[in-house]
């Protein structure tokens, strides 16, 4: 599968999961191409979170420090908080605050908090 179609695939997973669970969300079509755009927005009443996604089918994911502060600087400028989304292959969705994404050059399945806790 092209990289860019299992991202959409895997975003659009996300968007579905947000949406079981009483939250509103949409992804950003395009958003890879658009400079500081994230891949999605999600919230329910009192929270916003702006969510950059990452799925790999390998056992680790790099992260690009640039593509970070751009999502905790768009965070920012609309009063949300910034999440990395990470799903890998066979795996339940993980999540990172962006401002840890700053500081670690890459992430693990067995790292993060589910989404769950995400949304608690």
């Amino acid at each position: 599968m092209i990289s860019s179609r299992k991202g959409s695939k895997a975003e659009r997973e996300l968007v579905r999961i947000f949406l079981e669970s009483n939250w509103q969300a949409l992804r950003i079509a395009g958003s890879g191409r658009m400079n500081l755009a994230p891949d999605i927005i999600a919230g329910t009443k009192g929270r916003l979170l702006i969510i950059e996604c990452k799925s790999s089918k390998k056992p680790a994911i790099y992260i690009d420090h640039i593509e970070a502060n751009n999502v905790v600087e768009y965070a920012k400028k609309i009063g949300g908080e910034p999440w990395y989304g990470f799903r890998f292959n066979n795996k339940d969705w993980i999540f990172h605050r962006a401002e840890q994404m700053l500081n670690i050059k890459k992430v693990l399945p067995d790292s993060g908090i589910n989404f769950k806790q995400l949304i608690v």
